[in-house]
């Protein structure tokens, strides 16, 4: 059929050995060498090749199988369907994707409000009766440059104390709390399941990190470029 000068016997072995091999395995390319490597010679590989695709091709269209070993495990009620990435997002915790946040009280002093200009912290995060509420800490230093006007509306005096207070000051939006998830995949899911943007992540010793949907999308895309 393929025209060989050549004609051995033990060629057919050999070629039927390397189908049952792919076919088995799922594993065209390494069938394909180990017979190269077998005979020492370029001539078989077309005929190989050959058969190795039709092999494989008849085990995945017709009969639908997998590898001998995913068949078995599937046997075994063992089986795993987990994506490639899946996998991947198993395989981190969210510190690559989390940020820093600043926790304070809703009435906080003027003078530690003022410490935020030193800090490199882009949120802060405080407690509003039961709900949790996110501000950018550019926010809160503009807000505290306009008591170069005069006394303003959110300003609280208390034992000769000046102090400010978040919740009248700034316009912040509430925001999710959740305990710290096992893996990025955790977090996808839950991002998917409620279409926010932002989430509050409880640390252990009574601390946040902030997750947020964009950040998490712009490490899956760097690791991906990678």
């Amino acid at each position: 059929m393929f025209d060989s000068t050549v004609i051995d016997i033990a060629w057919f072995a050999l070629i039927g050995m390397a189908a049952m091999m792919a076919a088995c395995f799922q594993a065209p390319l390494t069938a394909l060498v180990a017979i190269i490597e077998m005979t020492h010679s370029s001539q078989v590989i077309v005929p190989a090749l050959f058969v190795i695709v039709l092999a494989c091709l008849f085990m995945r269209v017709f009969f639908h199988q997998e590898s001998v070993f995913v068949e078995r495990l599937r046997f075994m009620g063992v089986s795993s369907n987990i994506s490639a990435f899946q996998r991947y997002l198993r395989h981190h915790t969210i510190k690559p994707v989390a940020e820093e946040v600043v926790l304070l009280p809703m009435i906080v002093p003027i003078e530690r409000v003022k410490d935020l200009a030193s800090s490199m912290v882009d949120y802060v995060v405080f407690k509003n009766e039961d709900e949790w509420r996110l501000v950018r800490r550019i926010a809160v230093l503009d807000v505290v440059q306009t008591l170069d006007i005069g006394p303003q509306k959110w300003l609280v005096v208390s034992n000769d104390k000046v102090s400010m207070s978040l919740d009248k000051a700034l316009i912040s939006s509430d925001i999710t709390v959740i305990e710290e998830p096992s893996s990025l995949e955790t977090v996808l899911s839950w991002f998917q399941k409620t279409g926010q943007s932002d989430v509050l992540v409880s640390l252990p010793g009574s601390s946040f990190c902030l997750v947020s949907r964009h950040r998490l999308d712009q490490f899956l895309l760097e690791n991906d470029e990678e």
